[in-house]
């Protein structure tokens, strides 16, 4: 199974990060075959084609499990979460 791990933290190498990777070894047995802590896209989250974003969202989309952490902050997910997930197709994690 390959797993991937998502983390919205705006904290670089948060304890998000720390227990979505140990929660994503649980799940397939051995570590993630793809780890995005999102705050290290930065700014290029912003825009659209730009060619690190692209192919991080497609090795979300290659893996058969994801696992997607964030603090919240007034009942709702980061930002930096939220611009990655807008970055996915209409029906992107379909299947």
């Amino acid at each position: 199974m390959s797993v991937a791990v998502v983390v919205g933290n705006p904290k670089p190498s948060s304890r998000t990060l720390d227990a979505a990777t140990r929660l994503a070894t649980r799940l397939g047995g051995e570590g993630p075959n793809t780890v995005l802590d999102l705050v290290t896209l930065g700014p290029v989250l912003l825009g659209w084609g730009d060619p690190a974003v692209t192919e991080a969202v497609e090795s979300v989309r290659a893996s058969t499990a994801v696992v997607v952490a964030s603090p919240t902050y007034k009942a709702t997910y980061t930002g930096l979460l939220k611009l990655f997930l807008e970055q996915f197709p209409r029906a992107g994690s379909a299947g």
